[in-house]
């Protein structure tokens, strides 16, 4: 192990007779394969502690006074070549000790993809994630990675650039991912998934804003092999967190054009179609309800509509470049902000049609403790045909209001040639099916028996 050495006494302790049998022990913790248990300086202490087989004229042992000193004195200092990390990785926040730091690093949280599979990765994160989820200052997350050796440029925080990587993953070419070594993509999303786990877990970002961008992110986890905590476990701590934060309301005495304000509110909506989306699509409950937060609706003013392009980014292949441009950027804001509009009508067709009702399945309680779909939305009771009319009327009002650049055509090849790739018709063709996918679901008990209609679930 790396810095292996570091972890042993100083000064005439040496010369102990108990002492290599203590560094042996402690050795012996530190390099065990069980690297998820606590490293333990127990061994060490025990050791010196233990009255020593020689005569008495030899060295006395640690006192008692000695030993029950704070054990923090006995800490050793950190491998400085454990601890560090590329100058656009800012410093490790938090009561975060050597032993953490050692654990980390052995459990390869600190480890960072080199510049092969790192800027394919960041490519994914700014043409795919970022429309969807403007939860980062793309300005300042690019002008940091690429402009490292500037020491004015504010660094990215070591949790939230794992976490970056782990929601890219999901749209890298695989042949990148296999050429990294990895055995799929799954495995790959296993990996950041477990480094940015370990980063939160170890409370390494003590900054509240950007545990709720991180675990924003993170909710893009599907369920993976041997683990319960998904997305709408990560989703549900960003809200809480984004609460308490008061996100969820206009601050009183700042001004609504100051660059945190701006940033809270697209963080807030971020959260508020993410809530939406996994109501809909995964029959999880709504943690946000529309009567509990006066946040301002977005607008293109809360969003720092730059022309990237002209940043020094040699590392970004072409089509990202293009997609930094303005113009590009309006079009994927306008879609992002019709997005936060559709999904506070979808609000109303969830909660007229449907209710959450115990998941009702035929297996053993074990295995229903850790159903990943341990509710439903059920069918209510057959609603007024007013009511039905109303909310399509309100619907398809929505609808036909969006402006030019949010309407789905097929375009030509030159048009997706001069807009960088169809990233941005992918990001409009979604807009789409959601609101298909609404009117669907407003529209769906109409096809159900009314005997059968306690019993079908929004999953079917």
């Amino acid at each position: 192990m790396r810095g292996e050495g570091s972890a042993v006494g100083h000064g005439p302790e040496k010369d102990h007779p108990d002492y290599a049998e203590s560094t042996t022990n402690i050795r012996r913790v530190i390099d065990s394969d069980n690297l998820p248990q606590e490293l333990t300086y127990a061994p060490l202490v025990a050791g010196l502690s233990r009255p020593s087989p020689s005569s008495s004229h030899d060295p006395p042992s640690l006192s008692q006074v000695e030993v029950d000193r704070d054990l923090s004195e006995l800490e050793p200092e950190p491998d400085p070549s454990i601890c560090i990390l590329p100058e656009y990785i800012d410093n490790l926040r938090g009561n975060v000790g050597s032993q953490d730091q050692q654990y980390l690093w052995l459990k390869g949280a600190l480890t960072l993809p080199d510049d092969h599979l790192r800027s394919p990765l960041v490519d994914c994160f700014v043409e795919y994630v970022h429309p969807t989820m403007p939860v980062v200052d793309l300005r300042e997350f690019l002008g940091a990675l690429h402009d490292c050796g500037n020491s004015s440029r504010p660094r990215i925080s070591c949790l939230l650039f794992q976490a970056v990587m782990f929601s890219a993953v999901s749209y890298a070419d695989l042949t990148i991912l296999l050429n990294a070594g990895f055995a799929s993509r799954r495995a790959a999303r296993k990996l950041f998934h477990e480094r940015a786990k370990l980063l939160y877990d170890l409370d390494v970002e003590q900054r509240p804003l950007v545990q709720v961008q991180a675990l924003a992110l993170l909710s893009h986890c599907t369920r993976l092999p041997g683990q319960i905590k998904e997305g709408w476990h990560w989703l549900g701590i960003a809200i809480s967190v984004a609460f308490s934060l008061g996100l969820h309301q206009t601050r009183s005495g700042s001004p609504g054009d100051q660059p945190v304000s701006r940033q809270a509110r697209r963080i807030w909506w971020t959260l508020y179609v993410r809530d939406r989306q996994q109501a809909q699509y995964l029959s999880r409950p709504m943690r946000i309800r529309d009567d509990e937060f006066d946040t301002p609706p977005l607008t293109l003013e809360d969003f720092d509509l730059e022309n990237l392009e002209e940043l020094h980014l040699p590392h970004l292949p072409f089509t990202s470049r293009k997609t930094l441009r303005r113009s590009i950027q309006t079009n994927q804001t306008m879609i992002f902000i019709k997005m936060t509009e559709l999904y506070f009508h979808i609000n109303g067709v969830l909660t007229t049609h449907f209710s959450i009702l115990s998941w009702k399945k035929s297996v053993a309680a074990s295995e229903q403790l850790y159903s990943t779909s341990p509710t439903a939305w059920m069918m209510r009771r057959m609603r007024p045909e007013a009511d039905i009319e109303g909310q399509h009327s309100r619907l398809t009002r929505w609808f036909a209001g969006l402006p030019p650049n949010c309407r789905y055509r097929a375009p030509s090849p030159a048009e997706i040639a001069r807009t960088g790739g169809g990233s941005l018709l992918g990001h409009l063709t979604l807009l789409h099916i959601a609101f298909h996918n609404t009117i669907s679901t407003l529209h769906r008990f109409r096809a159900i028996p009314p005997h059968q209609a306690s019993t079908f679930t929004l999953r079917e």
